[in-house]
This record gives structure tokens, sequence and C-alpha cells, in this order.
């Protein structure tokens, strides 16, 4: 009787272990299901907008040059501004400021998704039906081999 029960006890957690070991990933099966019926794979395009900051900078120099006056420049295409002067000897004062910016970055991805289509539910009722008569069959028996 004890041995029957270990038997059964040995047999469940055999039968357990081996589904554990020997069954797939997730994505062994995604990839199975999609090779089996590629139509359910779609492209997907999502547009991506983004901006990247530009912090601004400013740049200070002493060139050579040819003596004159102080000279004034702005940019608003590129957000620049500053002033050049001529000092006394002979040499450029140069600053340059750049006002912050962002940059605005649009991009377009293709992704594959996989699409869900509703499954037309089948009646189960008949094979629950013989799973419930399996399993009071084997109640049964394993109450019939105690006594």
């Amino acid at each position: 009787m004890k041995r029957f029960l270990n038997k059964v006890r040995f047999l469940a957690l055999g039968s357990c272990l081996m589904f554990q070991l020997t069954g797939c990933t997730p994505q062994q099966r995604l990839t199975r299901l999609v090779t089996r019926h590629p139509e359910l794979v779609r492209d997907s395009n999502y547009v991506l907008h983004m901006e990247k900051f530009v912090p601004g900078w400013s740049f200070d120099d002493v060139l050579p040059f040819v003596r004159g006056r102080q000279i004034p420049f702005q940019d608003d295409k590129h957000g620049i501004s500053g002033t050049i002067t001529v000092q006394d000897n002979d040499s450029v004062a140069l600053h340059i400021d750049k006002e912050p910016d962002v940059i605005p970055i649009d991009t377009t991805m293709n992704v594959p998704t996989i699409v869900v289509a509703p499954v037309e539910k089948k009646d189960n009722r008949f094979l629950w039906g013989i799973v419930v008569c399996a399993v009071v069959f084997s109640v049964f028996m394993i109450i019939s081999r105690l006594k």
C-alpha cells in the first residue's frame, strides 16, 4: 500500500519535472507561432518627436589685428552675437556668445507587431466531462487499492 502511494508520488513529481524541463520559453512559442502564421505580423510605424537641448556658450580670445574700432555683430539664424574690439596694441579682442537652443529631432520607427485576432470559442464541455470522469475513475482505483 505504501509502495503504491510512493509510486504515485514519484510519477506525479516526475511528470511535473519533465514538463518543466522540456517546456518552451515564451519567446520560442512566439517564434513558432509567427513562422506558422506570418499573416499575424503587421508593421506599425511610430513617429518619435524628441528635442535635444544645446547649451549656450561664450568665447573670448585676443588676436593680432590692425587698429580700429569696436564692431558688434549678430547672427539671428544661428543665435550668435558678440563684439570685435580692435585694441591699441594692434590686437583684436573677440567676444562671442551663443544662446541656448533646442534642436527638434523627428524620426519614424517601423516596429513589427503581432495582431491578436478574436478566436471562436470552442465548446469544451465534452472534453471537461472526459477529464472529470478520468479523475473520478482514478480516485476510485486508488481507494480500491488502499482497501
